[in-house]
């Protein structure tokens, strides 16, 4: 993972004052430059930066908001990394059994990684049925054919038309 190289964190002067101040009334004062920080972070990520993180050394609902905003960073870019190391493996090195896993991945995030799976997964079962086929044929074996479905479902588009 990137070391952290952040606009936020290359502006920041250190501060001693805390970051919020409890109010009689139960709400709670952040200051301008606490959210100037936040908002240029947020964009930042937005924009496919990696290595954005807030300073966590602030107290209050301020030092809560850093926390989660870069916990939120470290499981996307967890992602990124995950993804790009499941392409180099099945991609590259021909590993066609690898699959994407991130640790504790619930919610939407378990749901990319699972359409990410499945996407390989329709890929690769046609593949091996055509390296099955190809293997066949260079053994002198003629009779052997691409069977055009797989698990019951029929293949279609290029698959099909290799088939």
């Amino acid at each position: 993972m990137a070391a952290p190289d952040t606009k936020t964190q290359k502006k920041r002067a250190p501060s001693r004052a805390p970051a919020t101040r409890g109010r009689a009334n139960g709400t709670v004062e952040v200051k301008k430059q606490d959210l100037q920080e936040l908002l240029e972070a947020l964009r930042s990520a937005r924009d496919g930066e990696v290595g954005v993180r807030l300073s966590a050394q602030k107290s209050g609902v301020m030092g809560d908001v850093a926390r989660a905003f870069n916990q939120l960073a470290d499981r996307r870019e967890g992602l990124m990394d995950e993804l790009t190391r499941v392409s180099k493996v099945i991609g590259r090195e021909g590993r066609m059994t690898e699959r994407a896993h991130i640790k504790g991945a619930r919610g939407s995030w378990a749901e990319s990684v699972d359409s990410v799976n499945s996407m390989i997964d329709d890929l690769v079962r046609p593949t091996i049925e055509v390296s099955r086929v190809l293997d066949a044929v260079a053994e002198g074996d003629l009779t052997q054919k691409m069977s055009l479905k797989i698990e019951g479902r029929p293949v279609r588009g290029e698959f099909h038309r290799i088939g």
